[in-house]
Protein backbone atom coordinates (compact mmCIF):
# COMPACT_ATOMS: atom_id res chain seq x y z
CA UNK A 1 0.00 0.00 0.00
CA UNK A 2 1.09 3.68 0.33
CA UNK A 3 1.41 5.29 3.04
CA UNK A 4 1.60 9.23 3.84
CA UNK A 5 4.79 9.31 2.81
CA UNK A 6 5.92 6.48 1.20
CA UNK A 7 5.00 3.03 0.11
CA UNK A 8 4.52 0.39 2.81
CA UNK A 9 5.96 -3.06 2.19
CA UNK A 10 4.26 -5.15 5.28
CA UNK A 11 1.28 -7.34 5.40
CA UNK A 12 -0.97 -7.61 8.18
CA UNK A 13 -3.80 -9.95 9.05
CA UNK A 14 -7.12 -9.19 10.68
CA UNK A 15 -8.88 -12.24 12.82
CA UNK A 16 -12.53 -11.77 12.13
CA UNK A 17 -13.65 -13.67 15.48
CA UNK A 18 -11.48 -10.97 17.73
CA UNK A 19 -10.89 -8.01 15.54
CA UNK A 20 -7.44 -8.33 16.45
CA UNK A 21 -4.55 -7.27 13.76
CA UNK A 22 -1.43 -9.28 13.54
CA UNK A 23 1.27 -8.64 11.43
CA UNK A 24 3.41 -11.13 9.26
CA UNK A 25 7.49 -11.02 9.55
CA UNK A 26 9.13 -9.91 6.44
CA UNK A 27 10.45 -12.35 4.24
CA UNK A 28 13.15 -12.07 1.32
CA UNK A 29 10.71 -13.13 -1.17
CA UNK A 30 8.27 -10.18 -0.38
CA UNK A 31 6.66 -8.33 -3.03
CA UNK A 32 8.17 -5.57 -4.82
CA UNK A 33 7.43 -1.71 -3.17
CA UNK A 34 4.33 -1.22 -4.86
CA UNK A 35 0.94 0.11 -4.70
CA UNK A 36 -2.33 -0.51 -6.95
CA UNK A 37 -1.57 -3.71 -7.03
CA UNK A 38 -4.38 -6.55 -7.18
CA UNK A 39 -4.69 -9.93 -5.08
CA UNK A 40 -6.68 -12.29 -5.58
CA UNK A 41 -7.51 -14.42 -2.47
CA UNK A 42 -9.42 -16.79 -0.55
CA UNK A 43 -9.32 -19.03 2.66
CA UNK A 44 -5.60 -20.27 2.16
CA UNK A 45 -3.83 -17.86 -0.24
CA UNK A 46 -3.48 -14.62 -2.25
CA UNK A 47 -1.79 -13.94 -5.41
CA UNK A 48 -0.74 -10.66 -6.05
CA UNK A 49 0.34 -9.43 -9.59
CA UNK A 50 1.34 -6.16 -10.83
CA UNK A 51 1.32 -2.60 -9.54
CA UNK A 52 3.02 0.86 -9.73
CA UNK A 53 6.30 0.72 -8.35
CA UNK A 54 7.63 4.10 -6.48
CA UNK A 55 8.53 5.44 -9.25
CA UNK A 56 5.54 4.99 -11.18
CA UNK A 57 6.06 2.59 -13.64
CA UNK A 58 3.50 -0.48 -13.93
CA UNK A 59 5.49 -3.85 -12.42
CA UNK A 60 4.85 -7.37 -13.53
CA UNK A 61 5.87 -9.30 -10.54
CA UNK A 62 3.71 -12.24 -9.41
CA UNK A 63 3.91 -13.82 -5.62
CA UNK A 64 1.96 -16.03 -3.59
CA UNK A 65 1.10 -15.92 0.05
CA UNK A 66 0.31 -18.88 2.06
CA UNK A 67 -0.80 -18.47 5.58
CA UNK A 68 1.88 -20.71 7.30
CA UNK A 69 4.97 -19.83 4.40
CA UNK A 70 4.66 -16.13 4.13
CA UNK A 71 5.52 -14.72 0.79
CA UNK A 72 6.94 -16.25 -2.40
CA UNK A 73 7.95 -14.87 -5.87
CA UNK A 74 6.50 -17.05 -8.69
CA UNK A 75 7.86 -17.34 -11.69
CA UNK A 76 6.09 -18.37 -14.48
CA UNK A 77 7.21 -20.20 -17.86
CA UNK A 78 6.37 -19.22 -21.18
CA UNK A 79 3.98 -15.69 -21.73
CA UNK A 80 3.21 -13.45 -19.90
CA UNK A 81 0.96 -10.85 -19.46
CA UNK A 82 2.30 -6.70 -19.95
CA UNK A 83 2.80 -4.94 -16.68
CA UNK A 84 -0.15 -3.37 -15.47
CA UNK A 85 -1.81 -1.88 -12.48
CA UNK A 86 -5.33 -0.92 -11.27
CA UNK A 87 -6.42 -4.26 -13.14
CA UNK A 88 -9.16 -7.35 -11.97
CA UNK A 89 -7.92 -10.84 -10.36
CA UNK A 90 -10.08 -13.30 -9.35
CA UNK A 91 -9.39 -17.02 -8.39
CA UNK A 92 -11.18 -19.70 -9.96
CA UNK A 93 -11.78 -22.82 -7.22
CA UNK A 94 -12.96 -25.64 -9.69
CA UNK A 95 -9.61 -24.82 -12.25
CA UNK A 96 -7.52 -23.98 -9.81
CA UNK A 97 -6.42 -20.54 -11.81
CA UNK A 98 -5.81 -16.74 -11.79
CA UNK A 99 -7.90 -14.86 -14.07
CA UNK A 100 -6.40 -10.96 -14.61
CA UNK A 101 -8.12 -8.72 -16.63
CA UNK A 102 -7.72 -4.65 -17.58
CA UNK A 103 -5.76 -2.47 -16.32
CA UNK A 104 -3.13 0.32 -16.91
CA UNK A 105 0.21 0.09 -18.53
CA UNK A 106 3.19 3.12 -19.23
CA UNK A 107 2.02 5.41 -20.94
CA UNK A 108 -0.15 5.50 -19.22
CA UNK A 109 -2.47 2.77 -21.61
CA UNK A 110 -5.76 1.24 -21.36
CA UNK A 111 -5.20 -2.73 -21.67
CA UNK A 112 -8.35 -4.69 -22.65
CA UNK A 113 -6.96 -8.21 -22.75
CA UNK A 114 -8.05 -11.38 -20.26
CA UNK A 115 -5.15 -13.85 -19.01
CA UNK A 116 -5.27 -16.90 -16.98
CA UNK A 117 -2.66 -18.30 -14.64
CA UNK A 118 -3.24 -22.23 -13.74
CA UNK A 119 -1.69 -22.24 -10.58
CA UNK A 120 -0.29 -25.48 -10.49
CA UNK A 121 1.78 -25.05 -13.67
CA UNK A 122 2.32 -21.38 -13.18
CA UNK A 123 1.85 -20.64 -16.77
CA UNK A 124 -0.28 -17.99 -18.28
CA UNK A 125 -2.73 -18.51 -21.08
Amino acid sequence: GKGTSSVLQDTWALDLFTLVWRQYSVSDSIPVVSHLAVAALDDSQAVVFGGKAETGGAVGGLFQFRVGDGWEKVLPAGLRPERRAGHVAVLDHPTNSLYISFGLTEGPSLLSDTWKLNLESFKWS
